[in-house]
């Protein structure tokens, strides 16, 4: 088994090689070695030939880590380009689509390490000030969605097109095995919707006062009859064990907006629903309220709150409402201990935020350098197709089946989030159980 050689520019060695390492180490599971070098091009060396793979960002003169608005991607090219006997879809960010050969040496110019360091360190979004009502930046304003590809992970095309080059130069290692697998996420905004009786009347005059008699009348049969339809914790842990994977539920501490939680995370009843999750093998984690996404004093007093109550560390989670400020939100989990995010979606559109399928190791592109922080890319939000895109229950089937398909080619991880209140709130309930029991197909 060869390893190989891998020389990199040395004007943004931090950089290139995070990516490098992305793409060959983490993805593909291949062993090389590094060299920083001057030179101008990336150059990937077996022991048969080599890949160069032009470098049309990088570059000394203007500086990797000086990001403006003007170095986002221009003129991006989506092709189909045939080599070694296959036809491999290839989005070029920067540079063309164009692969030359000479016997066993291969020149690459669409600059495949700048389009995925685009995608998974999400550099646009720093340098894009367009904001949605909750200070987000939305699908409709990035390159992804403005182009087309936003249903697809091209960072995993580039992948598949990165072995296949490195195949034809004489790599004889083999890639990592991978095998889709669904990994269900629920955000526990309001765990229950009957939590005491002065709760019961003020819900029952909001009805009233907003003159909805739809949602009053499925109100008073759950409460006469005695069943909490935002009770459904059991009904997700059931579906994943049929599934043969497990749960993970986000708690959101009460946090001081009006878009923040209405419980208190020790209290009892919901101590008892923590109980019931660690019974049965599934996972708790961290849902930090709306303000938390750049303060770190308030994102660290509600993670001590949660796992003080909960009695253990925890380890993953997401952001409330999906808020996010590149880098600092990532820093901040990563400061405060935490292995994991599962906030990389967008909330006006489901698909491929980071452009990739599988979990990635951060880059925070203010201090240059990896962080502990694994980034677990969200691929679909309930409420995201209903509330935002305003898709039928047919053509929310087709839409997750799409982006789902993307995900099993690439054997990647099909990260889903369903809240366990969706099945009675407003435009939600047209989708019911439906579209869960879809999700899990």
């Amino acid at each position: 088994m060869g390893i190989l050689k891998v020389d990199i520019p040395n004007h943004s060695f931090e950089e290139i090689s995070y990516t490098v390492n992305c793409l060959l180490g983490k993805f593909l599971g291949i062993e090389f070695e590094v060299s920083n070098k001057d030179i101008s091009n990336t150059v990937v060396r077996s022991e048969k030939g080599s890949l160069t793979i032009n470098n049309h960002f990088f570059k000394g003169d203007k500086g990797a880590f000086e990001y403006d608005k003007s170095y986002l991607p221009c003129a991006v090219i989506d092709n189909v380009i045939e080599f070694a006997g296959k036809r491999l879809p290839l989005v070029s960010l920067y540079g063309n689509s164009k692969i030359g050969q000479q016997e066993a040496d291969i020149i690459l110019d669409s600059d495949i390490i700048a389009s995925t360091f685009f995608m998974l360190t999400r550099w646009e979004e720093y340098v894009n000030p367009e904001r949605d009502v909750h200070n987000r930046f939305p699908a409709k304003a990035s390159i992804a969605y403005k182009h087309g590809f936003l249903d697809r992970p091209i960072v995993n095309e580039y992948v598949e097109l990165l072995w296949t080059l490195l195949e034809k130069i004489g790599c004889t290692q083999n890639r990592k095995s991978r095998a889709y697998k669904i990994v269900p996420t629920h955000d526990v905004d309001r765990p229950f919707l009957f939590t005491s009786l002065f709760q019961n009347i003020r819900l029952f005059g909001g009805y009233i006062k907003r003159g909805n008699f739809h949602g009053l009348v499925d109100f008073c049969k759950h409460a006469i009859k005695g069943i909490d339809p935002w009770d459904t914790h059991d009904l997700f842990m059931d579906l994943s064990e049929k599934a043969n994977v497990k749960s993970y539920f986000f708690f959101l501490p009460k946090g001081k907006n009006k878009h923040d939680g209405r419980y208190d995370v020790a209290e009892p009843k919901i101590k008892k629903l923590y109980r019931r999750i660690k019974e049965r093998g599934h996972h708790i984690g961290f849902h930090p309220s709306y303000d938390t996404y750049n303060d770190i004093e308030l994102f660290r007093k509600e993670k001590i709150e949660l796992e003080e109550a909960i009695g253990e560390k925890v380890k993953c989670g997401r952001q409330h409402y999906l808020r996010f400020s590149i880098p600092r939100t990532w820093q901040i989990w990563d400061e405060c201990g935490i292995e994991w995010d599962s906030t990389m979606s967008y909330a006006d559109s489901s698909g491929f935020r980071c452009g990739v399928c599988y979990p990635f190791p951060v880059f925070d592109i203010e201090q240059r350098k990896q962080l502990n922080l694994w980034e677990r890319p969200l691929i679909v939000m309930e409420g995201s197709l209903v509330g935002y895109e305003k898709l039928s229950l047919e053509e929310a089937k087709k839409k997750v089946d799409n982006l789902k398909s993307e995900v099993k080619k690439h054997n990647g991880e099909f990260v889903f989030l369903y809240h366990n209140s969706s099945f009675f709130e407003g435009g939600y309930r047209k989708l019911g159980q439906q579209l869960l029991y879809h999700l899990y197909k």
